[in-house]
């Protein structure tokens, strides 16, 4: 089976499992990537996008098998809480802690209207901050609440040497990157 889109690496982001029958298609064209006269990859994706779904399908294969999840979907404030050093905020809690008001939280702190994981190098915690307001379709804050775990999980921040991933504060390149796999691993 061979899926054709324009956007082959974006058809699926709503759970692992879809991600990884999207790759098991992949897997399955493998040989017609190198019979590609310009080998840029099936559907004109290069081997770059390729092999960073394999890296970060692997991954997810391994977090699934060590927190022992077998269903979807998964209940992202179970998996905070078997991490000692994770801790999950709202935009609300933030707001109150440090005396601003929500909105200054999503603009200043996390300018993002959706999550962002915040990482301490000096006692090794992790805060995942969400926007869980009204607006929020329940679905888009728990996938929010996966993509920022997968930050996490996948070590965006504590092996680039990063407090937090902003957008403004990274090479281009490497936000990318980061943030296709945090939706891949979402």
């Amino acid at each position: 089976m061979v899926i054709k889109t324009a956007s082959p690496l974006v058809v699926f982001k709503s759970s692992i499992i879809e991600v990884t029958v999207y790759l098991d298609a992949i897997d399955h064209a493998e040989s017609r990537w190198y019979d590609h006269p310009n080998k840029t990859g099936f559907c004109g994706v290069d081997m770059k996008e390729i092999t960073l779904c394999y890296m970060t399908r692997e991954l997810c294969h391994q977090f699934l098998r060590e927190h022992d999840i077998h269903w979807l979907p998964v209940n992202p404030e179970d998996i905070i809480i078997q991490h000692r050093n994770w801790k999950l905020k709202y935009v609300h809690q933030v707001a109150y802690e440090i005396g601003k008001d929500e909105q200054y939280v999503l603009d200043h702190v996390m300018r993002s209207q959706d999550g962002l994981s915040m990482y301490d190098v000096k006692v090794d915690k992790y805060d995942i901050l969400i926007n869980a307001s009204d607006d929020k379709p329940p679905g888009r804050i728990l996938w929010t609440k996966m993509h920022e775990i997968g930050h996490i999980y996948l070590g965006h921040l504590r092996d680039n040497h990063l407090t937090k991933i902003i957008k403004e504060e990274l090479p281009p390149e490497l936000y990318e990157q980061m943030e296709f796999e945090a939706d891949m691993f979402a």
